[in-house]
């Protein structure tokens, strides 16, 4: 983590000693990646939207 942080980056949620399962959902241009924890409470989520004129944009 201290790496990123060099970078200028830092961490909004730590997950360690926790179990996840993810769910990736692929709807036309959207990809949806979504972690839950182990009980079925979201963690986390990011949202992709395919853009063809400047390729990728980035939802979260």
């Amino acid at each position: 983590m201290k790496n990123y942080e060099a970078d200028g980056y830092k961490s909004d949620k730590v997950g360690e000693q926790t179990q996840f399962f993810q769910v990736i959902k692929v709807d036309n241009q959207t990809l949806t990646y979504t972690a839950y924890t182990a009980t079925g409470i979201e963690y986390d989520k990011a949202i992709i939207t395919k853009d063809f004129n400047i390729g990728f944009k980035t939802y979260q």
